[in-house]
C-alpha cells in the first residue's frame, strides 16, 4: 500500500511539473505567459526565447500581435558563438503573418550543427502574442528547392576574394553529392554487373571523369558570375566594400583598455551599431579579445556605440572614447 502511495505521489509530482512548466526556455522577460503554441509577454530591454534545435526544420510560420517599437532576429548557436540568420524591425502597433524559409540562408546553415538552438531575440520595449507553426517541406517542395539551389549563383561578398561556397543543394556542396553518386554507382557496377574486370574499371573511371567535369563546369559558371560582378564594380568607381573606420576604432578600443596586457579575470563588452556589418560581426572572435562580447547591456563592463548616438539612459556614463560618432563607455560609471 505504501509503495502504491509513493508511486501515485511521484506521478502527481511529474504531472504537476509538466503542467506548470513552459514549453520554451526564456530569459529576461518582465512578463511571460504561455498557452500551448501561443505566448504573450513583455520585454523592457533585450530578451530571447530558445525555440528548438535546428535538425530538419525547413521553414517556420509566425503570427505576431505587436505593440511598441522593437526588433527581432533569428539566431543559431554555434559552439561559443551565435550566427545571425535574419533580423526584422517592427514599429508601433502591427499585425503580422510571416514565414521564414531557412533554405534562403544556406551559406550559414551548412556550418551550423543540427543540435544548435534556434533563438528568437528581441530588443527594447515590446508587448506581443505569438503563434508558431514549424514545418518541413514536402518531397515535391524539397525537389523544387534543390533545383533552385542548383541554379542559384553566389553573390559578390567581402569574403569572395578568398572564399567560395560554390553550389550547395540543401546546404550541402554538390561535391559531396558527386562522391555519393560515384561510390554508390561504383559499388553497383562491381557487385551486380557481370563484366570483365577491365570493363568495370574503365566504366568507373569514365563515371568519375564525367561527374568531375559536370561539377567543375557548374562551379565555374558560379565563379564566372562572381567575377563579372567584381569587374562591373571595379570599372565603375573602384571602391571595395566601404568598411568605414571600424579597424581604426577597434585599435583605439584595444589601446584605451590596454587589451594586449589585460590583467583582469574577465571583461565583457556590449555593442550597439546601426547595422551588424562591419563592426558587430566577428567582434567576439578575436578583435576584442580577451574581452567577451555579451548580448545584454546590464552584464557589460563597457559599452560600444558604433555609428550611433548614445541613448538617453547612458548619457551619464563615463565616455572613454569619442571618435567620429563612435563611443566607448564605462558601463559601471555614474
Amino acid at each position: 500500500m505504501n509503495n502504491k502511495i509513493k508511486i501515485f505521489g511521484l506521478l502527481c509530482c511529474i504531472f504537476s511539473f509538466f503542467w506548470c512548466s513552459f514549453w520554451y526556455e526564456t530569459y529576461w522577460f518582465t512578463q511571460y505567459n504561455e498557452n500551448f503554441w501561443k505566448s504573450s509577454f513583455s520585454c523592457s530591454n533585450q530578451c530571447y526565447i530558445i525555440l528548438w534545435q535546428k535538425w530538419n526544420i525547413d521553414y517556420m510560420t509566425l503570427q505576431w500581435s505587436v505593440n511598441w517599437n522593437w526588433s527581432y532576429a533569428y539566431w543559431f548557436t554555434m559552439w561559443d558563438q551565435v550566427v545571425l540568420i535574419n533580423q526584422q524591425n517592427i514599429f508601433l502597433q502591427t499585425q503580422i503573418n510571416e514565414s521564414i524559409n531557412f533554405n534562403d540562408y544556406a551559406q550559414y546553415f551548412s556550418t551550423i550543427p543540427n543540435d544548435s538552438n534556434l533563438i528568437l531575440l528581441f530588443n527594447w520595449n515590446v508587448n506581443w502574442e505569438l503563434d508558431i507553426d514549424a514545418n518541413a517541406f514536402s518531397i515535391f517542395e524539397k525537389f523544387s528547392q534543390w533545383w533552385k539551389d542548383f541554379r542559384d549563383m553566389e553573390t559578390y561578398t567581402p569574403y569572395s576574394i578568398n572564399l567560395r561556397y560554390w553550389v550547395k543543394i540543401n546546404w550541402i556542396s554538390i561535391v559531396k553529392y558527386e562522391y555519393i553518386v560515384f561510390i554508390i554507382t561504383s559499388i553497383f557496377i562491381l557487385i551486380f554487373k557481370k563484366w570483365k574486370k577491365e570493363k568495370k574499371i574503365k566504366t568507373i573511371f569514365y563515371l568519375w571523369l564525367w561527374l568531375f567535369l559536370f561539377t567543375w563546369v557548374r562551379n565555374t559558371i558560379t565563379y564566372t558570375s562572381i567575377l563579372n560582378q567584381w569587374l562591373k564594380w571595379f570599372y565603375t568607381d573602384k571602391t571595395y566594400f566601404d568598411l568605414w573606420d571600424y579597424i581604426a576604432f577597434t585599435d583605439k578600443v584595444r589601446a584605451e583598455l590596454d587589451l594586449d596586457n589585460y590583467s583582469k579575470d574577465d571583461c565583457k563588452i556590449y555593442i550597439d551599431s546601426f547595422q551588424d556589418r562591419p563592426f558587430v560581426w566577428h567582434r567576439e572572435s578575436f578583435y576584442l579579445k580577451p574581452c567577451e562580447r555579451v548580448l545584454t547591456w546590464d552584464l557589460a563592463d563597457y559599452k560600444i556605440y558604433y555609428k550611433t548616438e548614445i541613448p538617453q539612459e547612458d548619457l551619464n556614463k563615463k565616455i572613454l572614447i569619442n571618435s567620429n560618432n563612435n563611443y566607448l563607455l564605462e558601463n559601471n560609471s555614474k
